[in-house]
């Protein structure tokens, strides 16, 4: 049950978590299931925002009929958390989807999600890179240093954490442009463009992690869906449950922890919530505006000053006609504007959904269809791109101009050509979320796996989960469901063994 703000509850409640995006919900479902035969249980998930869903939002007027994932898009690797999520709520969908696929499997072309793939889908689909002003296939020869060096870099075990990608590229990769083609896209897609900031260590043993542990798969659902349809579901089945409660535009400012465990929550605006259990899943951006009393451990703070995360920008332009081929899908383009490319087409909204080709005229698509061209950046990229569009009042007019001449060079079409079939933009700036302030984590040079436990590590009975605190890899929303199953099972610990014995043994 969603209900808004209240001006005091002293009520003692078993969990208070903060956030409603994947880690929470994921955290609030495992404990309803793990405690389904205790009537006197209460969750209560507090939400700074007036949406559901953290970083996974959504556009649903930008194209009728089909969902635009402003945040989280991208489903990497099977039998995953998330994976099993959206199997278990697959049969609610088959009206939405009206025969097609729920799935609609991706080309990895930035290297930082482990790209290039090694074949087309099964659709045909690839990507390409721009590099030296010129449009290359993700198999051409000209890339082959780049790839093989990153392959060796994720193989390798490295003692300091104190080395960064950057380094390593340097030392390994003589062609600047070649240097080019890694900001945009391994650092665009690891969540900062200064390689010299990220941990080489920390990202190999995410990538070894990925290979080790993953079945191999990089997934969309489709737009009749999107990440926000798989929200939804959790919400709705969350929702069903009477014990739990929903609180929109709550916005934690305090946890003070009595000497017993229990903790009192206080909202910005003075609401108090008292509980025996407390989960912040929010990301590190704003965990460092609450305030804890007692304060938190020197080593958690130490682990926080050595995760960064940057701010992510997407920008959309829909078009009536493609201009690029169809087999195309995305695209990253070193010493551009844009560093990351997708293209992708909706059909209109009366039009039954399709399993990706049209079987009796793959050439022919019916009217009504548009094309979609999302242009994403991180970090220092998408800082430069914002100070760019900002130079006059109407910063989307300048964000289509700075697209607009991209796409006419890389594809050689004249810019009235592009502009004929333009038919508009939607701009979606996550520094200005101010309940997350960023896009996603990545690991500061310096940073340990030991840093990563202390993240996890409880401090009494204030437990900690979202993507930062994943203690194996971060960076996708399987990575901050896993941490909410964590975070509740030592709610399941604390409950019913309320001694640190207990959680003492939950491994991080």
């Amino acid at each position: 049950m969603i209900t808004g703000t209240t001006t005091e509850n002293s009520d003692l409640h078993h969990v208070v978590i903060v956030g409603a995006g994947a880690a929470g919900l994921v955290a609030a479902r495992e404990i309803l299931h793990a405690e389904k035969r205790t009537a006197n249980i209460k969750v209560t998930i507090v939400e700074a925002s007036d949406y559901i869903g953290g970083r996974i939002r959504a556009d649903l007027s930008f194209v009728p009929g089909h969902v635009v994932d402003t945040g989280a898009e991208f489903i990497h690797g099977q039998d995953t958390t998330l994976t099993k999520l959206v199997d278990g709520y697959s049969p609610s969908y088959r009206h939405q989807l009206e025969g097609g696929r729920l799935f609609e499997e991706i080309f990895v072309t930035a290297q930082g999600d482990g790209g290039p793939s090694e074949f087309p889908t099964p659709d045909g689909k690839i990507g390409m890179y721009y590099l030296r002003n010129k449009l290359l296939d993700y198999n051409d020869e000209q890339l082959s240093q780049l790839h093989d060096v990153l392959e060796e870099m994720h193989l390798t075990e490295y003692d300091d954490p104190n080395s960064s990608v950057g380094e390593y590229l340097l030392t390994r990769i003589n062609e600047p442009e070649l240097i080019d083609l890694a900001i945009a896209g391994y650092g665009n897609t690891a969540a900062c463009t200064n390689l010299d900031k990220i941990s080489l260590s920390a990202v190999a043993a995410f990538e070894r992690y990925w290979e080790e542990n993953e079945v191999e798969g990089d997934f969309r659902i489709s737009s009749r869906i999107g990440m926000h349809g798989i929200i939804t579901s959790l919400l709705e089945e969350i929702d069903e449950d009477e014990r739990v409660s929903i609180k929109l535009n709550w916005m934690v400012s305090q946890l003070n922890q009595a000497p017993d465990g229990n903790v009192k929550v206080v909202s910005s605006l003075g609401d108090i919530l008292h509980a025996n259990s407390v989960i912040v899943t929010a990301p590190p951006t704003v965990l460092t505006d609450m305030q804890f009393q007692p304060a938190l451990p020197s080593e958690k703070l130490e682990a926080l000053n050595h995760i960064g995360m940057e701010n992510a920008v997407k920008f959309c332009l829909k078009f009536n006609a493609p201009f690029w081929p169809d087999y195309l899908q995305s695209m990253v383009c070193a010493d551009c504007p844009i560093p990351e490319l997708w293209f992708r087409e909706f059909l209109p909204s009366h039009f039954p959904a399709y399993d990706g080709v049209f079987e009796e005229k793959k050439d022919i698509k019916p009217e009504g269809v548009s094309f979609l061209v999302v242009c994403f950046f991180t970090s220092e990229l998408a800082e430069k791109f914002l100070r760019d569009i900002h130079v006059n009042n109407n910063p989307v007019e300048e964000a289509n101009n700075i697209a607009l001449a991209q796409f006419s060079k890389i594809f050689e079409i004249p810019r009235a050509t592009l502009e004929e079939h333009h038919v508009g933009s939607r701009l979606y700036d996550w520094s200005k979320n101010a309940t997350v302030k960023g896009g996603y984590m990545f690991p500061k040079r310096g940073l340990t796996r030991q840093h990563l436990k202390d993240l996890a590590k409880p401090y009494g009975n204030v437990l900690f989960a979202g993507e930062a605190t994943n203690t194996n890899a971060c960076c996708t929303v399987q990575a901050a469901m896993d941490t909410g199953v964590r975070a509740a099972s030592e709610v399941h610990a604390l409950m019913h063994r309320t001694n640190k014995a207990t959680i003492a043994t939950i491994k991080y």
